[in-house]
């Protein structure tokens, strides 16, 4: 059985939190992580956006709406 590869691009948050959620990744075969500069590029968004938000506030929902429309 085939398996096609999903790419996931990670947005906000802290570094931390961004090295957490690689190292998850790495785990995954079916997943590849797309390298953080190219995540901002709308012609690079990914199969999946994964957006870290401690609150959701006006900014924080201005990125969200950002994110959505780059894929």
């Amino acid at each position: 059985m085939s398996v096609q590869e999903i790419t996931v691009a990670v947005h906000g948050g802290d570094p931390l939190a961004r090295a957490g959620l690689a190292a998850h990744f790495a785990f995954e075969p079916d997943l590849a992580l797309i390298p953080e500069r190219s995540s901002s590029s709308s012609a690079q968004g990914g199969d999946v956006a994964v957006v870290i938000i401690d609150w959701i506030d006006p900014a924080a929902a201005a990125g969200l709406g950002s994110v959505s429309r780059i894929g």
